[in-house]
Formats: structure tokens, C-alpha cells, sequence
């Protein structure tokens, strides 16, 4: 959950939550930036022009939580806490981040334990302390994995390509699936991945109905399996969680690869994000001036291939930045 959405609702504002609409926009501008920042890491580097006047980087929420209260005066606590605690469901709902179940979680919240007291009680609702941790990332690695190979795209939050690869894994479906063979192939690939805030997996979801196809979804749960466990391990960090999944046909919708209910190649729209790079003044996203002769060659090396892993890890970055972190459509 992140109070960005009460911000930013379109349309009329109902009853008590026009009171958002009372606070100078330096206010609301900090309040937001405050929440998005209170659960990040103390070796953060967000962009500057998103961290609070206030040392809100503690790895402690109380702290964090504390720091909240400090940065408004009692009238405007009070303000604030009096649209959380007197808004229906339906109100909430109005703010697109506030939607499904962060709502209904602050409801049941102050239901069960009275109102909130204070802006440090934020903190324990559920999803508020994961959905503001998302929305601070600063970099993310996004990992795609099929029969053969394995890729990855490590973007930063200005959509930026800090490196991009793919490896070729060429001893795996073979014989009675060894683990020792896949961690040792998958080993090899963790270790040229750079630390980050989060690692995405894709979620391909494969069905069993069809008997042909178990080899591919034992195969498929086998590399989530071991990708999630040596990651965590690899990159653990104050025993956070860091190792997250999307769906593939969940990229495929709001980047418009879909065809009824198959993924279409994403081939063509990596091909035009790396000409918009260079012919746009804003790209959608950034390759490095350094970088961007090396990636067109990757490209092309790939084009005669069926390396739709390669494509898909990077547009899943993009995906997840535009829907989890920005929360805005392209």
C-alpha cells in the first residue's frame, strides 16, 4: 500500500478525503516520499530528488515510523489520520494504489484494533511495509530461464540497462535430471549477476494436464526452485525477503504481446526500445552511450535464434518497474 494513491486520484474527491486536497503540495510531495523511503536500506541510493528532508533510511520502522509523525505538525497528524480512520472501503478504492486488498487491510486493521494513533502505526498494516519497500528500489535483476539458457537484464529505477546477458545451459533436461548437474549450471550464472535489490523471476505457470509436457514443468519448477533458494542465499541482506516472481502473461497484457491467451515473441518491441534509445530525447528505456553498440550486436547475434529469454528479461524489467514501482501505464 503507499498513500502515493491518495495523492493522486482522479476525479472528484468524496466526503473526508478532500481533506488530502487541504495540505500544501510540499506537504503531500513529503508525505509520499516519506512512506515510499521507510522501509529502504541504510545503503541506499535513491535518486536525491525523492529522499525526504528527514532521515527516514532506518532500518528500524518504528524509527522510520517515528520520523513520519516528526514531519508534520499535530493539525496536519491529525488531518491524516482522520481520513485512514474514518474512510469506508469505497472511498479507499477510489485511489488506484489503495485497491483490493491494502484497503480492505486497513480496514480490518483499525477494526480490530481501534483507529490509528499515530503515523507509526502505518507500519503494521499488512502490505504497507512490502509495498513501500518496492516502490524504493533502486535497482532490480530480472531473470528469464527456459529448456537452454538462462538471461538477465539489470535495470535501475530510471529505466536504465546497467548490463544484460544470457547463458547457455546446455547440460540441463538431460538423463534423470541431476540436481547436482543444475546447481552447478545455475551456480555459474548467480555468480556473474551483480547485487541488487530485488531479483524477479518469471512465473510461467505450465500445466500438467497434458502428460507430454511434464518433463518442461518439472524442468520449470526445478530452476524456480533453485534460483529462489541460491539467490536468497547469494544476495541475503538483514534476512529480507528479495526474491520475487511475475506472470509471464501478466508482462505479456500490459506490454500488448498477448494474441487471445498465447505470449507472442517480444523480439520486435526489444528491437524498437533499442532505436528509441538512440532517436528519442526520453526513451523508454536508457542503454548507455558506452553500452548501447555492444547490446545492438547482442541483438543481432540473437535475431537467427529463438532467444526469447534474452528479450523477455529485459521487458519484464521494464514490466515491473512500470506496474510495481511507478505504477503507471506506458
Amino acid at each position: 500500500m503507499s498513500v502515493h494513491g491518495l495523492l493522486v486520484a482522479g476525479g472528484r474527491v468524496p466526503g473526508i478525503l478532500g481533506k488530502w486536497r487541504c495540505f500544501p503540495i510540499s506537504l503531500r510531495s513529503s508525505l509520499v516520499h516519506a512512506l515510499h523511503n521507510s522501509c529502504c536500506r541504510k545503503k541506499s541510493t535513491a535518486p536525491e530528488k525523492i529522499i525526504p528532508s528527514v532521515g527516514l533510511c532506518d532500518e528500524n520502522t518504528r524509527e522510520s515510523g517515528n520520523a513520519l509523525d516528526k514531519l508534520f505538525s499535530s493539525e496536519q497528524q491529525a488531518s491524516i489520520l482522520q481520513v485512514l480512520n474514518t474512510a469506508s472501503n469505497k472511498e479507499l478504492e477510489t485511489f488506484r494504489l489503495l485497491r483490493g486488498r491494502k484497503s480492505i487491510n486497513i480496514i480490518e486493521h483499525r477494526e480490530k484494533f481501534g483507529p490509528f494513533q499515530n503515523l507509526e502505526s502505518l507500519m503494521n498494516v499488512p502490505l504497507f511495509q512490502y509495498k513501500t519497500t518496492i516502490q524504493a528500489v533502486n535497482s532490480i535483476v530480472s531473470i528469464v530461464f527456459g529448456t537452454r539458457r538462462i538471461a538477465w537484464a539489470h535495470l535501475d529505477r530510471k529505466l536504465a540497462v546497467l548490463d544484460w546477458q544470457q547463458s547457455e545451459c546446455r547440460q540441463l533436461m538431460k538423463g534423470t535430471y541431476l540436481s547436482s548437474v543444475y546447481l552447478q549450471e545455475i551456480s555459474s550464472v548467480i555468480s556473474k549477476m551483480p547485487n541488487s535489490d530485488f531479483y524477479v523471476l518469471e512465473k510461467i505457470g505450465l500445466s500438467i494436464q497434458n502428460s507430454s509436457r511434464f518433463p518442461v514443468v518439472l524442468h520449470f519448477h526445478i530452476m524456480e526452485a533453485m534460483l529462489y533458494a541460491l539467490l536468497n542465499k547469494t544476495f541475503a541482506q538483514d534476512g529480507q525477503h528479495r526474491v520475487l516472481s511475475m506472470n509471464r502473461n501478466g508482462v505479456g497484457k500490459h506490454l500488448d504481446l498477448m494474441v487471445g491467451d498465447a505470449r507472442t515473441s517480444g523480439k520486435e518491441l526489444v528491437k524498437q526500445l533499442l532505436a528509441e534509445s538512440v532517436l528519442k530525447e526520453e526513451p523508454r528505456v536508457r542503454f548507455p552511450s558506452d553500452k548501447i553498440v555492444r547490446y545492438r550486436q547482442m541483438f543481432a547475434a540473437t535475431e537467427q535464434q529463438r532467444a526469447e529469454e534474452f528479450y523477455d528479461s529485459l521487458l519484464q524489467a521494464v514490466a515491473f518497474y512500470e506496474l510495481a514501482v511507478f505504477d503507471t501505464e506506458p
